[in-house]
């Protein structure tokens, strides 16, 4: 079995600590459902905790923000950048450990393969909402954090001395 370098090692360490932090924020931190969950159907629950129109819940975002002005701590200001920024370092963390995910729309793919999952388990362990546009923020997200894996990385395979030019994958080919 092949030895994974200290730098390897300390990426997939971080990488853990990231997932468990993110499985913490969406199940644990801030329950967003509807109501007192326990009391419900799960097809209630569904019902009040689920948007499949995308961009509604951008729109009323949209909405407060034109109505009541900018205000950094309202819910939708929280909602909005948490989602976008909770999903930004899988953009890293995905290419820069898996050589197999550094072409943008791979990553891409399994980020929102990942989402999907996590919003069903929260409509399942009724642990918050379902919606379609936690996917395209958390998706859009992860779109950064890979524009600046892909930046940082293509500026370090400049340098001739670099150590990852002998072991990379080009993820621009």
């Amino acid at each position: 079995m092949k030895q994974l370098s200290r730098k390897r090692q300390a990426g997939f360490a971080l990488f853990a600590v990231y997932l468990i932090f993110l499985v913490y924020v969406l199940f644990f931190w801030l329950r967003t459902g509807s109501g007192d969950a326990s009391d419900a159907s799960l097809a209630d629950y569904a019902r009040r905790s689920t948007n499949f129109v995308p961009f509604r819940t951008i729109e009323i975002y949209w909405y407060v923000l034109q109505r009541y002005g900018f205000v950094w701590r309202s819910w939708w200001v929280r909602n909005l950048f948490g989602n976008l920024v909770l999903f930004l370092p899988m953009g890293i963390f995905l290419p820069a450990l898996f050589s197999s995910l550094r072409r943008w729309y791979r990553t891409i793919l399994a980020t929102a393969v990942i989402v999907v999952c996590m919003e069903v388990l929260q409509l399942i362990t009724r642990t918050g909402s379902c919606d379609v546009d936690d996917l395209i923020l958390n998706v859009l997200g992860c779109a950064i954090g890979y524009l600046i894996w892909f930046v940082v990385y293509r500026l370090i395979m400049r340098t001739e001395t670099s150590p990852l030019r002998k072991h990379s994958s080009d993820p621009s080919s």
